[in-house]
């Protein structure tokens, strides 16, 4: 496969994901929207870590180690990866509670007293609830009075329009750790494609070979269409987690972009660099990239799977209402959430058995 025909390949891969990804971001969805697109997400992700990566990751290293499969590397890996997100959103935490004098870990702490008062929360549901208020706030045109056991619990709660710009700074921080597990993976997603198009150049890009064309060709369109099948889902989820993060859609869109072109430059970048050394040692250059692609998989494995169970939490947690009408509406929403997290985890594996997966 040529230079031109990759390029055609990342064009597409990007712009599908922006365009996808887009689609939350062009209407004005309600709350109960929201929050089952959120729930969809939260199940392709889910999804996407059991149905495609972590088989993707097992199936690449068993097929570089055929004698004996790697379960320690692959533990290994999965652990790794999970680990790595959990201490890079734990930092994120700690830093944005340093400048906020907020604790770092979610405080649940909500007195009577206070009507109206939001939890602090390092959560995404929590924040959800935050600027829901905040805006109604701005809408009544009224901010609730301090009292003294509002002052007495300032370290706990938060008054609607009170701190506005906090908010926001606690959004962009519990976004970063999601963004960047996405991205990662995008990154290997490249990796495999830009690898595929060298496989379709017989492991030299400037001499090809039309021996071994027809089978590169194929390969490289198979590991395409798989990316195709499951970078969508994920870019919308991706912009779905986001807002129900409270993000601005403005910043939800360069995250969006962020994302979309990690892939087409990961392959790019692939193509480039071992089109040099393939020139130079052939297909003996490629040999530990298959090694290599397969434990980059793994770690991307592990940090979907702290994205959507930690940061994207299955059971969405709801103030308590004394009101009977109220506890029915919530527990018919905790069922429907459910069932929307359901359908996006057997999402991802319909779609690639359906269309064929073949990274």
């Amino acid at each position: 496969m040529g230079l031109p025909t990759l390029l055609v390949m990342c064009a597409l891969l990007g712009g599908g994901s922006l365009a996808v990804g887009s689609i939350p971001l062009s209407f004005a969805l309600s709350k109960t929207h929201l929050s089952r697109l959120s729930a969809l997400g939260t199940g392709l992700l889910l999804g996407a870590a059991l149905g495609i990566i972590i088989p993707e990751g097992i199936e690449t290293l068993s097929s570089a180690h055929p004698g004996s499969p790697p379960t320690s590397q692959i533990a290994l890996c999965l652990i790794s990866g999970f680990t790595f997100m959990l201490v890079l959103e734990q930092l994120a935490h700690a830093h944005s509670g340093s400048a906020h004098k907020h604790h770092a870990l979610p405080m649940h702490s909500r007195p009577d007293s206070v009507p109206g008062a939001v939890t602090v929360d390092a959560e995404i549901d929590a924040m959800e609830r935050e600027l829901e208020a905040d805006q109604q706030a701005r809408q009544n045109g009224a901010r609730r009075p301090s009292t003294s056991s509002t002052n007495s619990m300032q370290s706990m709660t938060f008054i609607p329009g009170d701190d506005y710009d906090g908010t926001s700074q606690r959004s962009k921080k519990a976004a970063f750790p999601l963004t960047l597990g996405l991205v990662m993976h995008a990154l290997a997603d490249g990796l495999a494609l830009g690898s595929s198009a060298l496989t379709g150049d017989g492991g030299h890009p400037a001499h090809g070979h039309a021996e071994g064309g027809g089978v590169g060709e194929g390969l490289s369109v198979v590991v395409f269409l798989a990316l195709l099948v499951h970078k969508a889902p994920t870019a919308l989820a991706l912009t779905t987690s986001l807002l129900a993060g409270s993000l601005p859609r403005a910043d939800c869109k360069k995250h969006l972009l962020v994302f979309s072109l990690s892939t087409p430059l990961g392959a790019m970048l692939t193509y480039a660099i071992f089109s040099i050394l393939g020139s130079q040692g052939g297909l003996d250059v490629l040999s530990p990239l298959c090694i290599r692609c397969g434990r980059l998989i793994q770690l991307q494995g592990g940090t979907f799977l702290y994205v959507a169970t930690v940061l994207q939490p299955v059971s969405h947690s709801a103030p308590a209402h004394d009101d009977v009408d109220n506890a029915f509406e919530e527990e018919d929403g905790a069922k429907t959430r459910v069932a929307f997290v359901v359908v996006g985890i057997f999402l991802p594996y319909i779609i690639g058995s359906v269309l064929g997966h073949g990274h």
